[in-house]
């Protein structure tokens, strides 16, 4: 058994060790001649660290804020009519209004891939939903 203590291990050490234990148990589960099957839905696929920030976002001429941004994608609330418009795999047209460490106001725009919806809340109002999108792009960045 390993034991591995996360609070001391930076976020790219733990990544490297969870790589490590997955390759471990993989290995020994195939020497001894079995297989088994892993099931990873569960699992954060990230590639890197999850900022928990609020910024607002503008996505198909809707407003709704972010919950949380990394490099790789952005999970935002967006209250919606139109459910059909963030079905998981379309591709959508992003703005996010950002503030840096100096607080100089940013916009990032680009483009993402809906990868999760979640509906939270329905009335007659509309749909409360959260929102996962992967960036299929850079994102251009310039001073507001």
């Amino acid at each position: 058994m390993i034991h591995i203590d996360v609070k001391c291990l930076k976020v790219v050490d733990l990544d490297c060790h969870l790589n490590k234990l997955r390759e471990d148990v993989l290995f020994t589960l195939n020497r001894g001649g079995g297989s088994m099957q892993i099931n990873e839905s569960g699992d954060d696929r990230r590639h890197s660290q999850r900022l928990d920030l609020s910024f607002e976002i503008s996505v198909l001429n809707q407003k709704g804020k972010t919950i949380n941004v990394c490099a790789s994608g952005v999970y935002f609330e967006v209250i919606t009519d139109d459910r059909g418009a963030f079905a998981i795999g379309e591709k959508v047209k992003l703005q996010i209004a950002a503030v840096d460490s100096s607080q100089r106001k940013l916009t990032l725009k680009g483009e993402g891939k809906i990868v999760r919806q979640d509906i939270k809340e329905s009335s007659r109002v509309g749909s409360r939903m959260c929102i996962a999108a992967q960036f299929t792009e850079k994102l251009n960045v310039a001073l507001a």
